[in-house]
């Protein structure tokens, strides 16, 4: 699904006001959602999201930024940042407030003059290295070497969303009172501008899960940040009144989330860019071994053929 719209920007921070020049270029921007979920939060109209605009000259040193907290599907606005005809790279992040921050703090230019390659967007995580609190969408989107021309012209911007959302479903268990503890173990939690992977230290995306009053199904929804092929993030169950953990269910047992999603989509492709929603079930037998689907795919460790659980 492609979703278009137009933004403005304002409160542009300069260095020096006195050097903007008389003629400026007219700028529109205009942002594209290119997903395979169903539901991409900027498709519905009305909804509203902050994004910050990060512009940079031809050698990455910070020029401008300017935010907008009421991004409204449909409509055009006109960026109001003068700029001098030459080449810059612009960076946006959609969705940027509480949890997330930027270093350095942009707003205290022209103090600390950020540049481009030093900048990362971060995860504000707890003390504790535990995140047991719902993550906002996070969207990022960048282009480089862009000619601002001076003539009236529009700055397409591509979004990749930087959150993922996980439901969890355990079918087998005993129905008590006890509290469950759904985790992911990480470490994605600061990305550069470039939207790379940056230095962070491990933490803990957790979310608790009580059986419903008239429920065997245990079940549990998490968002965790940026997937990737080549991220190896670890999950697990546990029964956090015993102390008990549930998943992995055997001593071996495949507990890499990225490796449990390519594996129930082997022979698939998995676009991780585009692909924001997985379902995690686990089905454990009278041996309190669990079998594990994805997306109603099962994870297959025999090198047998695979084929869907429903």
């Amino acid at each position: 699904m492609i979703i278009s719209t137009l933004l403005a920007f304002s409160s542009c921070i300069k260095e020096d006001l006195s050097e903007c020049p008389p003629q400026s270029a007219s700028v529109k921007v205009r942002f594209a959602i290119n997903t395979e979920d169903d539901e991409t939060g900027l498709s519905n109209a009305g909804v509203m999201e902050k994004a910050t605009l990060y512009i940079f000259d031809r050698n990455n040193r910070f020029v401008a930024m300017s935010s907008r907290n009421d991004i409204v599907v449909g409509r055009e606005y006109e960026l109001d940042i003068d700029l001098a005809p030459d080449t810059y790279n612009f960076v946006v992040w959609v969705g940027e407030k509480a949890p997330y921050y930027t270093l350095p703090a942009f707003a205290d230019f022209p103090v600390v003059k950020p540049d481009k390659k030093e900048s990362t967007m971060n995860l504000d995580i707890p003390a504790n290295r535990i995140v047991d609190f719902t993550l906002p969408r996070l969207l990022f989107s960048k282009v480089d070497n862009k000619e601002i021309t001076g003539n009236d012209q529009i700055i397409d911007f591509n979004l990749i969303q930087n959150t993922n959302t996980l439901i969890f479903t355990v079918n087998g268990l005993e129905r008590t009172d006890n509290t469950y503890s759904f985790s992911i173990a990480d470490d994605n939690g600061s990305y550069d501008f470039d939207n790379n992977y940056a230095s962070c230290k491990a933490f803990q995306y957790t979310t608790g899960a009580l059986f419903p009053a008239n429920s065997d199904v245990l079940d549990g929804t998490m968002t965790v940040l940026r997937l990737g092929s080549n991220r190896n993030p670890q999950f697990t169950l546990v029964n956090k009144t015993t102390g008990e953990t549930l998943y992995p269910s055997y001593a071996g047992q495949q507990t890499d989330l990225i490796q449990l999603i390519l594996k129930a989509y082997e022979g698939k492709t998995v676009n991780f860019d585009r692909r924001h929603t997985f379902h995690i079930t686990l089905d454990f037998d009278t041996n309190m071994e669990a079998t594990v689907t994805v997306d109603g795919w099962n994870v297959n460790d025999s090198g047998n053929e695979l084929y869907p659980d429903y």
